[in-house]
């Protein structure tokens, strides 16, 4: 494996190995690929959105900064080793974050991108939710991973256009009875539900 490839995501060894306290010491960053270029951007004070990025960084890695170092050198191997590049996924994983509208939808991101460490999710449903969690309202959000309902959840047609939700294809059912149309949770809402269970309070105001 190429050694630039591998640089892409080695960030989250050194922020695991070091500690979040640490991410804004001067230089902590500085040689990393990307996210270093990041890092010296925000320290020259170019421009707001800049601070704004390392700041999302650090929510993000919060959440996985106690994952084994070992855990994350087996994962970087795995995933250099299929169907994606490490460097590609350490490029995607920037865009998404730099994208990412509001600064408390850090910790639910980062907490899906632990489940996908931890091989609970595929790249494929990973990519899925971060465009989904991108595309919805915080409050919303909150809401769904809170709600236990399988249907008809006040919140759930605010998240339609999300793919968490979606209104039943069913309107008449086999006996010919009518069937009222309903806001369903799709099998992408319940994995998220599931990435999410347990961490409600880390997802809380």
């Amino acid at each position: 494996m190429k050694e630039e490839a591998r640089k892409a995501l080695e960030i989250i060894c050194d922020l695991t190995e070091a500690g979040l306290d640490q991410v804004f010491v001067d230089g902590f960053l500085r040689d990393v690929p990307v996210i270093g270029t990041a890092y010296k951007i925000a320290e020259l004070g170019k421009s707001i959105s800049d601070r704004i990025f390392v700041t999302k960084l650090a929510r993000f890695f919060k959440c996985i900064e106690d994952i084994p170092k070992n855990e994350i050198e087996d994962f970087c191997r795995k995933v250099d080793e299929g169907g994606i590049s490490l460097q590609r996924l350490g490029e995607n994983l920037v865009l998404a974050i730099n994208r990412v509208n509001d600064m408390d939808k850090m910790p639910i991101l980062g907490l899906v991108f632990r489940a996908y460490i931890e091989g609970k999710i595929t790249y494929d449903q990973f990519q899925r939710i971060y465009a989904a969690v991108d595309g919805a309202v915080i409050s919303d959000l909150r809401a769904f991973i809170a709600s236990d309902a399988k249907a008809d959840d006040p919140t759930f047609s605010c998240l339609i256009n999300t793919g968490f939700t979606a209104i039943s294809r069913r309107a008449v059912s086999g006996h010919g009875d009518f069937i009222p149309l309903r806001v369903e949770k799709t099998d992408l809402g319940e994995t998220f539900r599931q990435v999410m269970s347990g961490n409600e309070q880390r997802v809380s105001p």
